[in-house]
């Protein structure tokens, strides 16, 4: 966030949550946007759209983003299919090790 002081992190922690949603992990947390749009980071942002983030830790923060990009190359009439294989892929690798 541009203006991220310790402050606003921790305020967004409390709103949005302190541990990634796959594996628990506390850190190098990221606040992913589920609608997968490009967005602004200031706090004020974040507190009007607060419904719309997860956390998630750097590992899979980057795997959403994968399973993302790999989602746009797939027709619509697999796509639901391919949506629940990357996501049962994406759990399964819980260890953030």
């Amino acid at each position: 966030m541009n203006n991220g002081t310790s402050e606003y992190r921790y305020m967004l922690e409390m709103f949005i949550g302190d541990e990634c949603l796959i594996c628990g992990s506390k850190e190098k947390l990221y606040f992913h946007e589920i609608h997968d749009v490009r967005h602004p980071t200031t706090f004020k942002y974040y507190i009007a759209h607060l419904k719309d983030f997860i956390p998630l830790c750097s590992r899979h923060h980057q795997k959403m983003h994968s399973i993302l990009y790999r989602l746009e190359h797939y027709p619509e009439s697999t796509k639901s299919l391919r949506i629940i294989s990357l996501i049962a892929e994406a759990i399964s690798v819980k260890s953030c090790d």
